[in-house]
């Protein structure tokens, strides 16, 4: 396996990670009136808990991403199949979590995902 196989699902994990909270931040600041300071003092947390939550996720996109190399040779559609079986993963992430910022949380991540994952190259 090469390493530059992996470039693509990680880099759309890390930059996920540290985007999805961002934009729930951004959110929460402009449209609930949320205080800026407040808001910002969560910006850590949330980075430390989804790189904690995401680690189970980020193990099956990278297994799917390779199976997805091996098999199809259209990078449009293992970009498509990928950015697929990632969203679903991060609404099971949130399922799993629960609580009452499910719905905000997941817009936000996903967004941030397939955001990332549309402008990186995946070969």
């Amino acid at each position: 396996m090469q390493i530059e196989n992996l470039k693509f699902p990680i880099i759309n994990w890390i930059l996920t990670v540290l985007i999805g909270p961002l934009i729930w931040l951004t959110y929460e600041i402009m449209c609930n009136g949320e205080g800026v300071l407040n808001m910002l003092s969560i910006v850590i947390p949330s980075w430390i808990f989804g790189l904690f939550f995401s680690l189970p996720t980020l193990v099956i996109q990278v297994l799917t991403f390779l199976l997805l190399l091996k098999y199809m040779n259209s990078v449009y559609l293992i970009r498509l199949f990928y950015l697929l079986a990632g969203t679903v993963m991060i609404a099971l992430t949130f399922w799993w979590i629960g609580g009452s910022l499910v719905i905000p949380l997941f817009v936000s991540y996903a967004s941030a995902f397939l955001l990332t994952g549309i402008l990186i190259k995946v070969r």
